[in-house]
């Protein structure tokens, strides 16, 4: 096969002609193909056999969908609810003490609920533009002053130190981990790459992080 012959089978076989291509390579004889080499079925053929029912029962099932989405997604929710309450209900009566955490996080998804329902659209506005703009431009004003920075600063740890020593005040042993994680802390630092480059502000937050979590 010369070059001009190798290319055209090539430009066939881009332009998707597979047949073609394979009759100049020889491989398939002229009168037809030597194999079924033809398009995929359109999915736009009428369907037949026992598949009729099948395609009859997914167009209902696409139209109900479509013309009630929003009353099904509420009954889907609506059904969680329900069943999440009735568990909760019988968590509680079997064991209180066991359920006391799973009765809290209950009651702060009622909460987020409520305000991403009912008080955001109604009221987020006004709220918005009238306390949350000024109170935030007040912040920032602030935070720009050092004393008032580091005051916070002083006064967050100084809350944590205090919490600290009333609740171990009877063990003291319950500080270990504390100072496990200080000194982890300090190891990453004295054997950074570049300790005088640390960002402080990620560890501060990770620490904070991880004693609300705790607290919980």
């Amino acid at each position: 096969m010369d070059n001009n012959a190798y290319d055209e089978v090539i430009d066939d076989e881009r332009r998707g002609s597979n047949f073609k291509a394979m009759q100049k390579l020889g491989i398939a004889e002229k009168d037809g193909p030597a194999f079924d080499v033809g398009e995929p079925e359109p999915l736009d053929e009428e369907v037949t056999g026992c598949m009729r029912y099948v395609e009859k029962i997914q167009v209902g099932l696409g139209d109900v969908v479509s013309r009630n989405g929003r009353l099904i997604q509420a009954g889907v929710w609506g059904i969680l609810a329900i069943l999440l309450h009735v568990f909760l209900g019988t968590a509680i009566r079997y064991d209180y003490d066991k359920a006391e955490p799973l009765f809290g996080v209950m009651g702060a998804a009622w909460v987020l609920i409520l305000y991403f329902k009912v008080i955001k659209p109604m009221f987020g506005d006004y709220v918005y533009h009238t306390w949350y703009l000024p109170a935030e431009d007040l912040f920032d004003r602030a935070w720009k002053v050092p004393v008032v920075r580091w005051g916070v600063y002083l006064a967050v740890v100084a809350a944590i130190a205090v919490f600290l020593a009333i609740d171990t005040r009877n063990d003291r042993s319950r500080l270990l981990p504390l100072g496990g994680w200080l000194m982890f802390v300090c190891i990453l630092f004295l054997f950074s790459t570049n300790p005088a480059k640390v960002n402080w502000r990620p560890v501060a937050w990770g620490f904070l992080l991880q004693f609300c979590m705790g607290l919980l």
